[in-house]
């Protein structure tokens, strides 16, 4: 009996938390990504969610399966991070963190990486070749300033001179979506109309409008033996325009942002913002790339809720989006262009950190100034609104995407 039970009690048994790193050192840039390798151990067979609570009322959530016996090693996203949870084990994360000038991450792959030693202004970080392949390209490196690398995306440095050089070079890190951006909330929609609701409202009521006169009017005073007809009709008209209209009460509004250096591959940033006509207690919606948050207040959100990743996208689970209290996510993903766009409005030109002219600055312009930097070029790539499908939810209504933004840095 005793053994039984102890055998119920061994396969109900919590995963244990070994360890948890941080990928970009022990550093508090609070804003950015700030990936967690978690490494686990489980007695039993576990299936369930690794999560990373933040500070800012969310939490970061990736699925894993452990077998009995087994260890896993985990990379879990996460910004502002406080507590990682695994079943019903907790590990809180210490808050002993440094403030170093410059971040500086490097391919453990290089010959000289173990000699680099960490000052009160630089700090050097080992990572390995299999994580730096898992988060780079997906801008989970954002926090550092530089990225020192064998081959491959990065800054490549063969050789410890090569190294001292490229640190030495660097002047600040490249702007990058931050968790909070009261700029960028300035570009949220205002409207309170589901845009594809409207759409459709006036479209069916003109059409419903016309028909009925037609059928009733004309039809059924020259043919009165067709006057039920008419009438059955029109009512069939009135159900169908029901059954395609727009069930959904969310819609979105997506713009996104090529920032492309003079040398080196560029990155593109994309923000969404979801709006709803009623009240939505819990969304969910399916974000093709990761995507994070992006709130207006250091305050974070009062709503918990859960980003769920994986190796590809994200998703936002139990979203409270409220009428007049939009919510927004954006993400970055490496982008290179082979020339520069042709149709291009609004082009403005900042040298030396001033922006040439005194005629008036668009709204998206000084929502997107600061990845101009200190020379380079602005500008708006067409002027209408496209509709788009790139988000998924049962909740949503109508997706539209703004005109892209074009940013040539040069310096």
């Amino acid at each position: 009996m005793t053994a039984s039970f102890a055998l119920v009690l061994l396969l109900q048994a919590d995963p244990q938390i070994e360890k948890v790193e941080r990928l970009v050192g022990n550093v508090n840039r609070p804003l950015l990504w700030m990936p967690l390798k978690v490494t686990l151990t489980s007695a039993s067979d576990f299936s369930g969610d690794v999560v990373a609570t933040s500070r800012f009322g969310f939490s970061v959530a990736r699925a894993v399966k452990i077998k009995a016996g087994g260890r896993e090693e985990v990379l879990l996203p996460s910004i502002a991070a406080e507590e990682v949870i695994a079943g019903k084990t907790r590990f809180k994360l210490p808050g002993d963190v440094v403030n170093p000038d410059r971040i500086v991450l490097v391919d453990a792959r290089l010959p000289y990486a173990g000699d680099l030693v960490s000052t009160e202004k630089v700090l050097y970080q080992r990572i390995a070749p299999g994580d730096l392949e898992k988060t780079l390209p997906r801008g989970l490196l954002e926090a550092a300033d530089l990225v020192l690398v064998k081959e491959g995306a990065g800054t490549a440095a063969p050789t410890r001179g090569d190294a001292e050089k490229a640190v030495a070079a660097v002047q600040e890190r490249p702007a990058c979506l931050e968790a909070v951006d009261r700029g960028m909330w300035t570009q949220a929609p205002q409207a309170g109309w589901v845009p594809a609701k409207r759409t459709w409202a006036l479209f069916f009521v003109t059409t419903y409008a016309f028909a009925a006169f037609v059928a009733l009017a004309v039809v059924a005073k020259r043919f009165p033996k067709f006057g039920f007809a008419c009438v059955g009709a029109v009512a069939a008209l009135g159900i169908a325009g029901y059954g395609v209209f727009p069930r959904g009460q969310a819609w979105i509004v997506g713009q996104s942002a090529e920032v492309v250096p003079t040398a080196g591959e560029g990155r593109e940033h994309r923000i969404w913002f979801l709006q709803c006509a009623t009240e939505i207690p819990a969304a969910k919606v399916d974000f093709p790339r990761l995507v994070k948050p992006i709130f207006p207040t250091m305050g974070g959100t009062e709503d918990p809720f859960v980003l769920r990743v994986d190796d590809r996208g994200s998703s936002v689970e139990g979203l409270k989006i409220l009428p007049g209290r939009p919510a927004c996510f954006g993400g970055s993903e490496g982008w290179a262009r082979a020339k520069d766009p042709e149709a291009l409005t609004g082009a403005v030109v900042v040298k030396g950190g001033e922006v040439e002219g005194s005629g008036p600055l668009s709204d998206e312009f000084k929502a997107w100034r600061r990845f101009v930097g200190r020379e380079g070029r602005f500008a708006v790539v067409g002027r209408s609104d496209r509709a788009a499908g790139l988000v998924q939810s049962a909740d949503l209504a109508d997706e539209h995407e703004r005109p892209p933004i074009f940013i040539r840095t040069l310096k």
